[in-house]
């Protein structure tokens, strides 16, 4: 549709939540691109949206699932508005009910090696960390690592943003289970919500 300004919007454009693992690249239909099409014009130049968190991980773990959250509740994932202005670069505007996270699923999980690093490529919107993410890694065992960063971090459109190199072996393990309730339901219920740190936290956002 036409903008107010003469500028192309388009409406309910995907960052997917869940992104599945390719080895040496993102997954497909994770990095959305734009094009502008005059009247007549069959030559379309596409322009990408988002942009790509690259992690080197060594190790000793088998990995299943890796998950990006914004310490300060940035919004990684769900639906967008993109705009087209003049010169055809895309802006983007993130739903109120999207996500502030995003994760990577390794299926079958991805198992590092100690000495050379596995890389992982996760799409997001073009986003500024103004305190850093945190990283939770998930092993096929089920267990949490975790690694939080407060350092400014910036991905902007079209480019990858490429992380340190990380052991997970250094990682701290996170519990989630260290207070279980019981509900009367036959089972235990976690003390807090996944993807927080504490009971007062929301956690992650889901939806299928």
């Amino acid at each position: 549709t036409s903008g107010d300004n003469g500028d192309y919007v388009i409406e309910g454009v995907i960052f997917p939540s869940d992104q599945e693992y390719v080895a040496g690249s993102f997954s497909d239909e994770a990095l959305p691109m734009a094009a502008e099409c005059q009247t007549g014009d069959k030559n379309l130049s596409f322009k990408n949206i988002g942009g790509i968190i690259k992690l080197s991980l060594t190790g000793s773990h088998s990995i299943s699932r890796i998950t990006i959250t914004g310490n300060t509740d940035e919004l990684l994932s769900g639906v967008a508005t993109v705009t087209l202005g003049p010169d055809g670069i895309p802006s983007v505007t993130m739903s109120d009910d999207s996500s502030p996270s995003v994760s990577l699923v390794c299926d079958p999980a991805v198992q590092l090696d100690k000495e050379t690093a596995a890389e992982f490529y996760i799409s997001i919107p073009p986003t500024e960390f103004a305190n850093g993410f945190t990283l939770t890694i998930t092993d096929s065992e089920d267990k949490r690592l975790e690694k939080e960063s407060d350092r400014h971090n910036k991905v902007s459109r079209s480019s990858i943003l490429a992380m340190p190199e990380i052991s997970s072996d250094n990682l701290s393990e996170v519990s989630y289970g260290d207070n279980w309730v019981d509900l009367g339901l036959s089972i235990l219920w976690a003390a807090y919500n996944v993807g927080a740190r504490s009971p007062d936290e929301y956690g992650g956002y889901f939806a299928w």
